[in-house]
């Protein structure tokens, strides 16, 4: 069959068209049947559009596709991603439940993080593996597949029916990216640190290297934040001083000071993705409070929009570049990292909840089934950990990241199929207890009498009341 060959605008062009195909035809789908979601849409679309471009395209145009995917994912698919996270982030969803959400955000991921790392050298050494992973490469596998995804499971959930299983997720999420990042980007630093010749031949991983590697993560996740943060407070400061802008200048405004906080991050050898997320958060809780009313709903619903087109844009690639990565898969790799995966969640899940419901009056203690959900929903990996995979720059990289993408690929699609039969057979428990405004805010008491008492006042224009009619997430139906 002779190949076709065709012209770069096409191709683009059918790139596009199938943007359009996954998000009408995953809406259609996430509204009539419940099944597979918007992500799951958009990896059978891209696998189709990858077994089209395989069979009919010589081989110069699968590369090309994969420079100008991983070209644009970096700087223009995953920062509105990020932002936008941070900019709808439901703040209350932190504070409440706030014990649990440390434990399975923070203790959660830093045991996943060592236990997969952990498990590959063991498989490695034990030679259950047809490839040799240096410790190293273990330590970005570990940090990599440590990026939960817990969407699929939040989108079958009603917030108003579980709050409290729907809170400890959303916030879970929040601190398991978060640390899953300043994870990676530690473990690349200390990668840099080993390679030595001509070839990028690695030296011997030593117990001093995990001192480097901790000492490196604490100084990005602080750098990241802080700037973020820095940057956050300058647009709130821009937004405030200047009462003339209209409202397409405000948002102009607000996306602008949000990249800019992503590249100086990534300048300065930093974290930009969780500089970004800071930054956006911080935004939502100072700039927000600058804009007029009709910038308030315009900027939730453009970066909802442009999110909703980038986090399509990156499934519709994952399920493009597994089918080109099927050369490279290792089956046995995949199989037990999934293995590693699940246990590595169920010790998790079973662990910490036991802890926290000591401490637990009994209506508000995790019932067995909420821990079902909880593991269900932290075994699924999704936009982030394919991201990630994309950054691996080690000797078995081509194989490491054909293996992410086949378990992101079946976790996904998993998730979409199973998550919402799962949910209606369990019969969860419904919780209706919940902390008041003024107990949600003894979690980080310090910081909000210091917020009221002096930032509000000075980064916002207008200093309403965030528990007045107001507030966007009681009128906006997309929060």
């Amino acid at each position: 069959m002779p190949f076709i060959d065709l012209p770069f605008p096409t191709r683009i062009g059918i790139v596009v068209a199938s943007l359009l195909l996954a998000i009408i035809l995953g809406a259609f789908v996430d509204k009539r049947f419940r099944y597979l979601g918007q992500s799951g849409v958009a990896v059978l679309v891209g696998t189709m559009l990858g077994i089209a471009t395989l069979v009919y395209s010589p081989p110069s145009v699968a590369d090309s596709y994969f420079a100008i995917q991983h070209a644009l994912f970096f700087e223009i698919v995953l920062p509105p991603i990020i932002f936008t996270a941070g900019y709808t982030l439901k703040k209350k969803n932190i504070f409440l439940n706030f014990g649990l959400i440390t434990l399975l955000g923070v203790i959660a991921t830093l045991i996943s993080f060592g236990f997969i790392a952990s498990a590959t050298t063991m498989l490695t050494a034990q030679g259950w593996l047809s490839v040799d992973i240096h410790p190293l490469e273990a330590l970005h596998i570990g940090a990599v597949l440590s990026a939960t995804d817990s969407v699929a499971v939040l989108t079958s959930l009603d917030p108003a029916t579980h709050p409290q299983l729907y809170g400890v997720l959303t916030g879970e999420g929040v601190l398991n990216d978060a640390l899953a990042l300043v994870l990676f980007h530690a473990a690349g630093s200390t990668l840099q640190s080993l390679r030595t010749g001509p070839l990028g031949t690695m030296l011997p991983f030593e117990s001093h290297n995990l001192i480097h590697l901790g000492v490196d993560a604490l100084r990005t996740a602080l750098g990241s934040m802080a700037t973020g943060v820095g940057f956050g407070l300058l647009g709130a400061l821009l937004l405030k001083v200047s009462p003339f802008l209209e409202a397409s200048r405000e948002i102009a405004v607000l996306t602008l000071v949000g990249y800019m906080s992503y590249v100086a991050c990534e300048g300065a050898g930093l974290s930009g993705i969780l500089s970004l997320f800071t930054c956006g958060a911080t935004a939502a809780h100072y700039s927000w409070y600058s804009l007029s009313e009709t910038s308030r709903v315009s900027t939730r619903n453009f970066f909802h929009a442009i999110s909703c087109v980038a986090e399509t844009f990156c499934f519709l690639s994952l399920g493009f570049q597994t089918v080109f990565s099927m050369k490279y898969w290792n089956p046995a790799l995949v199989f037990w990292e999934l293995i590693v995966i699940m246990i590595s969640r169920l010790l998790c899940v079973v662990l910490l909840t036991f802890m926290a419901n000591l401490f637990r009056s009994a209506p508000l203690k995790i019932s067995w089934q909420e821990q079902v959900v909880m593991w269900w929903g932290g075994i699924i990996r999704g936009a982030l950990t394919f991201a990630l995979s994309l950054q691996i720059q080690t000797p078995n990289a081509p194989v490491i990241i054909s293996t992410v993408f086949c378990i992101v690929f079946t976790t996904t699609l998993l998730g979409g199929f199973f998550t919402n039969p799962l949910i209606h057979h369990l019969n969860i428990p419904i919780h209706r207890g919940s902390e008041s405004p003024e107990e949600q805010k003894l979690a980080l008491g310090w910081f909000h009498r210091f917020d009221d008492r002096f930032l509000k006042s000075f980064f916002r224009r207008y200093c309403e009341d965030e528990d007045t009619p107001m507030v966007l997430e009681e009128r906006d139906p997309l929060i």
